[in-house]
């Protein structure tokens, strides 16, 4: 029990100081495919996308568009994206 709490309150501190990248609207980035989807199969694809932010909705949080400016019904957080630099 003491050990599993330390775990908590040391990943606490490191999420506290960990940064994510600098995101601006319109910025291309990839989805984790684990996040949208339950159950991926062994050789799927493990990204999804490109989209684009549109806006930030709170700290690490923002609201995303598909390429045909169709907007995601749910805001995500930056831990499912990565940075697409085409």
């Amino acid at each position: 029990m003491r050990i599993e709490l330390y775990k908590v309150k040391i990943r606490r501190i490191h999420n506290r100081r960990a940064s994510h990248p600098p995101l601006k609207p319109r910025d291309l980035i990839l989805r984790s495919a684990e996040a949208v989807e339950k159950h991926i199969e062994k050789m799927g694809l493990n990204l999804e996308g490109p989209n684009s932010i549109k806006e930030e909705v709170l700290p690490g949080t923002y609201k995303l568009l598909m390429l045909g400016d169709k907007e995601f019904p749910n805001p995500w957080h930056v831990d499912i994206f990565k940075c697409n630099y085409t």
